[in-house]
């Protein structure tokens, strides 16, 4: 099948597409794009610690669904917890889901100088 063909699979690796020659054709130029997002997608860099909101609750095989999850890292795996600390989850496909990384509000502490 060729990307005129309207594929419907938009996982083609980078080292293909920057094979292809230039095209005009939309439904060509269509597929082109969703393979780039889906390549930025994967590439998105989760740190350590991280909250992060999925765009809808994901529901878990222990009956528990959750939108808003912490981020452990370990080793090449990445462990997902609720935001109360309660449970570890593992989600498939990760990259591919629709999710932002929530901004904390970070707490300093009040430092008040010593009287003399």
């Amino acid at each position: 099948m060729g990307e005129t063909g309207g594929p419907y699979e938009a996982d083609c690796p980078l080292r293909v597409l920057d094979l292809l020659s230039p095209t005009d054709n939309p439904v060509a130029l269509d597929w082109r794009r969703r393979c780039h997002e889906g390549l930025l997608r994967r590439k998105r860099h989760i740190p350590d610690g991280a909250l992060i909101r999925f765009a809808e609750a994901i529901a878990f095989t222990d009956g528990s669904s959750h939108q808003v999850m912490r981020v452990r890292r370990e080793k090449n795996k990445i462990i997902l917890s609720p935001k109360d600390g309660s449970g570890y989850y593992t989600v498939s496909q990760l990259f591919d889901r629709n999710f932002e990384i929530v901004r904390e509000a970070k707490v300093m502490p009040t430092i008040f100088p010593k009287g003399n």
